[in-house]
């Protein structure tokens, strides 16, 4: 029989083994159940996942991989990950970033799948001593940015489009923006005769130089109410300003606040009416012309008519003076008055149809002047009016 002594030993002993045992298999379960719940986690997720070798083989990675790539884990797993790629280069360039820094971030680049689907992808990587032996492994993540990408190639496309219309368009085109012209085109040059790389540096404050000053303070106004949205702000107007010549030109101005390159501007098209402007200017005149025209005339007509009244009148007193001198004898006394008579109320006939004549001249000649006159050319105000 063993000593008591050694008895104790060996119970204290098995007694720790025990619970070393214990501590194994606790801490076993333990990472049974994290694996588990990391590999729960790994397939869950929205991202690529992935373990690949630097000379393109794909060592281990998720469903959302899989997923990604089109394929399934058999074929993904045996694939030469270079043919992936639709640029070959972009693994070679990803390889060489993590070779020289040791990590890549926000690598984006575009795959194909075996259908031909296009896909784009942001990488994020590094390069571990994972594999066997501590080989170095590259562990990495990867997030499908396809429709981010798409949305900017239409985006891009758009504003190519939108360029093109702005360089061919015969309006005057600006977009302010930042308090500057972000862009303006050729038409806008045409119209004021600065050269689109000379207005392609200026702010609001350069392009408020180019307006009359007697229309910069309502334009200002208007661009600052634009600008700001201001419910009040007139959709058009025009106004006048000095060309690089030195002359005084007319536009329509139509604007609008919009959306330009992901912030607020004001989008601007101009319009020159300055042959419209002298044109109104012309025929406002002409119209009071033709209105004088027409009131001078009717004077004319009023005056006539008076004086063949008048003229009428003198004609029976001259016809009664003469039946009165038939009935006088020759050596008749009275003779003398009615000489006197006649020589006083004949003056005011003679007048009275020289007149007459004058002012049915006067009329015709009013009527043929509005006919002939031609128009004047002359400035008019800010709206319209005469100025």
């Amino acid at each position: 029989m063993a000593p008591p002594e050694t008895d104790e030993a060996l119970k204290q002993e098995l007694s720790e083994l025990r619970a070393r045992v214990q501590q194994l298999t606790s801490a076993a379960e333990r990472a049974e159940r994290d694996a588990l719940r990391y590999q729960l986690l790994l397939d869950h997720l929205n991202v690529g996942v992935f373990v690949s070798s630097l000379d393109g083989r794909m060592l281990e990675c998720n469903d959302r991989t899989v997923e990604m790539s089109g394929e399934t884990r058999e074929s993904l797993l045996n694939k030469e990950l270079r043919t992936h790629y639709e640029d070959p280069n972009d693994r070679a360039r990803m390889v060489a970033e993590l070779r020289a820094n040791g990590s890549v971030r926000n690598f984006e680049t575009w795959t194909r799948q075996l259908g031909g689907k296009r896909v784009a992808s942001s990488m994020n990587a590094v390069l571990a001593p994972i594999g066997p032996g501590g080989e170095r492994l590259i562990l990495g993540m990867l997030e499908d940015i396809t429709e981010r990408k798409l949305a900017q190639e239409r985006a891009g496309e758009g504003e190519e489009r939108f360029r093109v219309i702005t360089e061919q368009s015969m309006l005057g085109i600006l977009v302010y923006q930042d308090n500057k012209l972000s862009l303006v085109n050729q038409a806008v040059s045409d119209i004021n005769g600065y050269s689109i790389e000379e207005m392609s540096t200026w702010s609001t404050a350069d392009f408020a130089r180019v307006i009359h000053p007697d229309d910069l303070a309502f334009v200002t106004d208007q661009g600052r109410k634009k600008y700001t949205a201001d419910p009040s702000a007139l959709p058009h107007y025009s106004y006048r300003i000095i060309s690089r010549s030195g002359d005084t030109r007319w536009v329509e101005q139509y604007s609008r606040s919009v959306e330009y390159r992901g912030r607020t501007a004001v989008f601007v098209t101009l319009i020159d009416i300055t042959s419209r402007k002298l044109a109104e200017a012309s025929l406002s005149h002409l119209s009071l012309s033709m209105e004088r025209t027409a009131k001078l005339e009717s004077l004319g007509v009023l005056a006539a008519g008076i004086a063949h009244d008048f003229n009428n009148l003198l004609g029976g007193l001259f016809g009664h003076l003469d039946l009165a001198r038939e009935q006088l004898s020759a050596t008749s006394a009275a003779r003398g008055h009615l000489d006197l008579a006649q020589a006083a109320v004949g003056a005011p006939r003679l007048r009275a149809d020289h007149d007459l004549r004058r002012l049915r001249g006067a009329g015709a000649n009013a009527r043929a002047l509005g006919r002939r006159q031609a128009p004047e050319r002359r400035h008019v105000g800010p709206h319209g009016a005469l100025g």
